[in-house]
């Protein structure tokens, strides 16, 4: 391992080589005190010492929200998600956050900065023209507030400024039903249907479309009672 990890009284502190500065040409050296355990500090040094060796490694004061995104999607999304979701949130963020928001340095992100970017997307946040639907906007904001809570696991930032933003409410949309008559002209019409059975089990008994076509011969007296 490129670095040590040794005890100060009651905690731990590690001490990793950064490489040499580029422009004063001296080896720079991290070091990071506060460790609760030799654990802790043994997960903290090897993860920084894996994101030099694949050049993602940031100083969190100098670390843009794009750049940090882009550090996330490599060490959490890549390998903790499926891969559409991981391909939709690179497209979310490729396409919508870092050209609105990623200039901003993380540890200078505010409340406000969101806010304002959730408003600016429900007016006029779609690609081709209009704005996005709640839903959308407010699947943003989950997005970003998990990257910023792990932001702050990882001692990049203090505090979670997503947590202080209201996302965009959304509305559960009203389901249409039909009345008795609706059925029943329903059911008349679909007998030739070779459906027809399915479009009758799930009338009756109000099973999902799953459970219907699950069924086997054995239940049909069950269905009957």
């Amino acid at each position: 391992m490129r670095g040590s990890i040794k005890k100060d009284g009651n905690s731990w502190f590690v001490v990793f080589d950064l490489g040499k500065d580029p422009i004063t040409r001296k080896r720079k050296q991290k070091r990071k005190r506060g460790f609760k355990t030799k654990k802790e500090a043994e997960k903290y040094i090897s993860e920084q010492l894996h994101a030099l060796d694949k050049g993602t490694y940031f100083e969190p004061s100098d670390i843009t929200l794009s750049e940090y995104l882009d550090y996330w999607l490599e060490n959490y999304a890549k390998l903790n998600t499926a891969v559409r979701t991981f391909e939709g949130y690179s497209y979310i963020i490729t396409q919508h956050i870092k050209p609105s928001l990623g200039k901003i340095k993380l540890s200078k992100l505010q409340p406000s900065h969101l806010q304002e970017y959730y408003s600016q997307k429900l007016n006029n946040g779609k690609l081709d023209g209009g704005g996005l639907s709640p839903q959308s906007v407010k699947h943003q904001h989950r997005l970003i507030s998990k990257a910023l809570k792990d932001a702050v696991k990882w001692q990049f930032i203090i505090r979670n400024v997503a947590e202080a933003v209201s996302p965009p409410k959304t509305k559960k949309p009203e389901l249409a039903t039909w009345d008795n008559e609706q059925v029943k002209t329903f059911l008349e019409i679909s007998k030739e249907s070779s459906y027809y059975s399915i479009y009758l089990t799930a009338i009756k008994t109000g099973m999902r479309r799953g459970e219907i076509l699950g069924l086997r011969w054995q239940d049909a007296i069950w269905i009957i009672i």
